[in-house]
């Protein structure tokens, strides 16, 4: 079973989805050190995976995630800020380009 779903062209196309440049994950590996070094990892890869799905086995590691905070520009905060003290406490539709098409004013009924 584990040898029809892992398979070196399985194994390529998951590789290949990956952002190169994304943060490592907490072994330090980069995205980009595994698209490049494929040709050579690829057989070792393949073996992993088809042992793990084999025995049952997923390592605690693959399911241990790193959370990066990445704060926002200062100009957003800033913006969000300015609404706060203009007393407004929110986003307006028209700030966020969420406005209606035409809202009818009364010169519109002058016409």
């Amino acid at each position: 079973m584990a040898r029809k779903i892992v398979t070196e062209e399985s194994v390529r196309w998951a590789v290949s989805l990956f952002a190169p440049y994304k943060s490592p994950g907490i072994d330090g590996i980069f995205p980009a050190l595994l698209q490049k070094g494929l040709d050579i990892l690829i057989e070792t890869m393949v073996k992993i995976f088809r042992a793990c799905i084999t025995y049952g086995y997923n390592p605690v590691q693959w399911h241990t995630s790193r959370v990066v905070f990445v704060p926002k520009p200062v100009a957003a905060i800033m913006a969000l800020v300015s609404c706060i003290v203009k007393g407004q406490g929110f986003i307006s539709p028209v700030d966020t380009g969420r406005q209606r098409a035409h809202t009818p004013s009364p010169s519109d009924s002058q016409l």
